[in-house]
């Protein structure tokens, strides 16, 4: 059941505000607002090494940031938002998830988030920071 839900989650990530996809790499945001609107929409998708400052990022909708497999997102004074709605399909809701697919789209290993300085606002979430499949994964969040 998780499998196929992740499936589904995966395929709609697409609206995410910042997102890369397949393939790893590299992307330095600096500054700016951004917003996604819908489910399975978050503020930020990361299949690479994301690293965000002084931005606002905000998930209507939807969990705040999805990290998924060997990638990371480093977020310095950014105020992240996200509102994920209270769906049957899902056992609770989460604002930030970490997972392994798959699909294919990321390498597999510990995906790492880390906070500095800003805020971190779940409007609906149950638990803040969610891993699936037993994938390691290293969450610092500073104040």
């Amino acid at each position: 059941m998780a499998h196929h839900r992740m499936g589904r989650h995966r395929a709609e990530m697409a609206q995410a505000a910042i997102r890369s996809d397949r393939g790893g790499g590299t992307m330095t945001v600096n500054g700016g607002s951004y917003t996604s609107n819908g489910t399975g929409s978050p503020a930020v998708y990361s299949t690479a090494d994301i690293t965000v400052s002084d931005a606002t990022l905000t998930a209507n909708g939807s969990e705040a940031v999805c990290i998924e497999g060997l990638n990371s997102l480093k977020l310095t004074n950014c105020d992240l938002t996200g509102n994920m709605q209270d769906l049957s399909q899902n056992d609770c809701t989460w604002n930030v998830i970490l997972y392994q697919s798959m699909s294919g789209d990321s390498e597999v290993g510990n995906s790492t988030f880390s906070m500095t300085g800003g805020s971190l606002t779940a409007k609906t979430a149950v638990c803040s920071i969610r891993q699936i499949r037993k994938v390691p994964f290293i969450c610092q969040a500073l104040t």
